[in-house]
């Protein structure tokens, strides 16, 4: 949606969808590079990549 978002307002402020091909397409490229890093932040960072113990909660396997 943020995507749809940058070309609606570029062409309102250019009034042209062609200016807005380039800056969507920069947004999604730095949203590629930046993705990762922000949702290890969000998680709380390394190590938590430990594996489950059976008193970590309810196992759903069956």
């Amino acid at each position: 949606m943020a995507g749809l978002g940058i070309v609606w307002l570029v062409h309102a402020e250019t009034g042209s969808f062609g200016a807005a091909g380039p800056v969507t397409g920069s947004f999604a490229v730095a949203e590629t590079l930046v993705g990762p890093q922000t949702a290890r932040l969000k998680d709380g960072g390394p190590g938590l990549d430990r594996p489950r113990r059976s008193t970590d909660g309810p196992s759903w396997r069956l």
